[in-house]
Parts: structure tokens; sequence; C-alpha cells
């Protein structure tokens, strides 16, 4: 079930980016784990500084369990995590502000969790490359940080 409705945020996030972004390139994936991945991109073939997104939507770790004694995946919350390429400045992507401010409104409309990720500058922002060391921030929401996308 979470797989599904992780299936459909991002089918709602590409769409609603895709008429946001109408010169960019999307290309649809999936993870190891069959979470669905989004590349949203200037052009087909990477170079540094490019205006390169990786996007993968995934379902929070079970918090309990539902009232049979399985594993509650229903109402997982969900994470949105955004990677892209780091600048040589800190904490700047090489992702434009106009861009980023895009992405990311439209990512939280969807009602996830949220982690940006950045790569080492010349390093290809990659759904591979997204690990605790890569991670610049976590948004959620303060006032309800359990009910993110329920």
């Amino acid at each position: 079930m979470s797989l599904k409705k992780s299936e459909v945020l991002m089918r709602s996030l590409k769409e609603k980016l895709q008429l946001r972004l109408p010169a960019y390139l999307f290309t649809d994936s999936y993870d190891a784990s069959g979470n669905p991945c989004l590349k949203v991109a200037v052009d087909a073939t990477w170079t540094t500084a490019d205006q390169w997104a990786n996007i993968r939507i995934l379902p929070k770790a079970s918090l309990g369990v539902n009232s049979i004694g399985q594993a509650q995946e229903g109402f997982s919350p969900h994470v949105c995590q955004i990677m892209t390429e780091k600048s040589a400045a800190a904490a700047i992507s090489f992702l434009s502000m106009v861009n980023s401010a895009i992405i990311y409104t439209e990512a939280k409309s969807l009602g996830t969790i949220l982690e940006f990720y950045m790569t080492a500058t010349t390093v290809e922002p990659t759904i591979a490359a997204i690990a605790a060391g890569t991670l610049q921030l976590t948004l959620d929401d303060l006032f309800n940080p359990l009910t993110s996308s329920m």
C-alpha cells in the first residue's frame, strides 16, 4: 500500500513540475527497494553545474502495528528526498533559487517530510548518493509531525 501511495505522490509531483518547468526533461525510475524516483534535468547528459535534481519518495518506517498485529503501512508518513549538486560555496546548490523554490514548494504541497541532500561539487546528484553524510536539511510539519502525508 505504501509503495502505491509513493507512486501516486510521485506522479502528482511530476505533473505539477512539468507544468512549472516545461523545458526540463523528466525521467522516471525506481530504486532497489521499488520506491519511485524522478530525475529533473535541463539536458540528457549531466555535467557539473547543470540544473539537475533527483527526487525519491518513500514511506517512513512503520511506527507501530495495525489492529491485527501487522505493520501499519496504509497511513505511513512519507519522505520526499531531493538530491542536488553543491556548488563551491557552502550549502548552496547549483540548482538555481527559482528552480529550487519550484521543486521545494511542489514537493511540500504533497504533505511529505522533506529531506534535502547535496553531493560534493563535480559529483553527479544521483539517488545512490543519498546518504546521511549528504543530508543538508529536514523539514517536517512541526504541529503534526507524525501525520505528514496521511
